[in-house]
């Protein structure tokens, strides 16, 4: 990933978030063990902000559900939020229906619609195929594996694709939070 004024740094150790986890998450690059928020001091720049949304955004993908994942694939929804209390700034990445700068970020396909992008997408991940049904769709991620270690694989890397969304959204939100110069 490259930021503006340098190279995100990871200095985290990648440990799974808790046993649950710990069979996928081993094999996946870039999943950290951060908690879902991190406090940062006011004095922050663009990048660092940006650099805190990403990494918070990769945990999202490590710890996620299937079923999230399967949403986020099939139609999108993170969305970042970023709290100021005191000194100290939290950053948190979750689902919503609000569309914003991240609500695309992760969506397969483009074009195709989202059973025929999943599909094809399986196909290339070596990954049994998906049912066409919504709710079998969610058992078939949570019981393949190897579809959903390639599905947070996919994530990340359209996350890296992304860095300027995550900029975009700290440079909003240090532009319009209380106190902004």
């Amino acid at each position: 990933m490259r930021f503006p004024n340098g190279p995100l740094r990871r200095t985290e150790s990648i440990a799974p978030h808790s046993a649950r986890n710990a069979g996928h998450l081993r094999d996946l690059r870039g999943c950290t063990d951060l908690a879902r928020t991190e406090s940062l001091f006011l004095t922050m720049t663009n990048d660092e902000l940006a650099e805190r949304l990403v990494r918070a955004t990769d945990d999202w993908i490590c710890t996620a559900e299937p079923e999230d994942l399967l949403k986020v694939l099939t139609g999108g929804g993170l969305d970042a939020s970023i709290v100021q209390l005191g000194d100290e700034i939290s950053v948190f990445i979750e689902l919503s229906d609000r569309r914003g700068l991240l609500s695309s970020v992760g969506i397969l396909g483009g074009d195709l619609p989202a059973d025929e992008a999943l599909a094809l997408y399986a196909q290339a991940w070596g990954a049994s195929e998906p049912p066409a049904d919504d709710e079998a769709q969610r058992v078939w991620l949570a019981g393949d594996a190897i579809a959903q270690e390639a599905a947070r694989r996919h994530l990340q890397e359209d996350v890296e694709e992304n860095v300027d969304l995550f900029v975009a959204v700290a440079e909003e939100w240090l532009r319009q939070r209380p106190g902004a110069t």
